[in-house]
């Protein structure tokens, strides 16, 4: 599995949370942190997510941003180093 850091930002509304969540189960990956804040009316969230080897980095981020810019939303993708 690769391991990644996914930043999420935007105006807070409901369903951010269900929305990263179904695109990461749908590309088989996993969420093993996640941290939150609302500053105002902006949500900030930030992901420690597993993908399988078999998807690159880019067909994750392209994913993520074609289901979450209905909402919105931009996203930020760093593969975490020395795992």
């Amino acid at each position: 599995m690769t391991k990644l850091i996914l930043s999420v930002l935007g105006h807070d509304r409901p369903g951010i949370i269900a929305a990263v969540t179904g695109i990461l189960f749908e590309a088989g990956g996993n969420i093993e942190a996640v941290s939150q804040t609302i500053l105002q009316t902006q949500f900030s969230g930030t992901f420690i997510v597993s993908i399988p080897e078999s998807m690159t980095v880019g067909d994750l981020r392209e994913k993520l941003e074609a289901g979450l810019r209905l909402l919105g939303l931009d996203v930020l993708l760093r593969r975490v180093e020395g795992k």
